[in-house]
């Protein structure tokens, strides 16, 4: 990797993140982080923090390319990466939504994911504890479709600006969604 631009676009591949996800952990606009990766501009001193931070980007190599990364190695097998997002939806009294929370990945195995497609797939860490009855406990990390609409299902939901894990019931005939 000869540019910036191209070790900026290696980081966000190995993270297995969107372009808009990668753009929206660096606090950028997704056509700013479009823009470092075709090398039109270099990452300003906010997102170089946020590389070396929550990446644990090597800086040396991003901005010289010598060195190592020191992106942490995770062999991930038989597993796709799904986006993390460091925020806490409740199971109990909502959580408010946090607008700006940093997005890492986390390894989940294909057999968890079943047929769905990783790459609509989001994760968040589940605070409180009435889904136990569901063997969703406190402290869990969820994986959830964000544009799943099935008739009945656990989901994670915003509701007046707070994060939930309910059980959600979707009647299309009557119109009717119940928590």
């Amino acid at each position: 990797m000869q540019t910036q631009a191209e070790r900026f676009t290696y980081i966000r591949e190995r993270l297995g993140l969107s372009k808009q996800d990668f753009a929206h952990a660096l606090g950028i606009h997704p056509t700013i982080a479009s823009v470092i990766e075709s090398g039109g501009r270099e990452a300003s001193k906010d997102v170089l923090a946020r590389l070396a931070v929550v990446y644990r980007v090597n800086l040396n190599w991003y901005l010289t390319g010598d060195g190592e990364t020191l992106i942490p190695d995770e062999d991930v097998g038989d597993a796709v990466r799904v986006p993390y997002i460091l925020q806490e939806a409740a199971a109990g009294r909502g959580v408010e939504i946090d607008d700006f929370a940093e997005v890492r990945t986390v390894a989940v195995p294909r057999s968890v994911i079943g047929g769905q497609s990783a790459e609509k797939l989001r994760a968040v860490t589940v605070r409180g504890d009435s889904m136990i009855d569901k063997e969703i406990f406190d402290g869990d990390i969820v994986v959830f479709n964000a544009g799943d609409t099935a008739g009945e299902a656990i989901c994670v939901v915003s509701v007046a600006g707070q994060l939930l894990v309910k059980h959600v019931s979707i009647d299309g005939i009557k119109k009717r969604i119940t928590l």
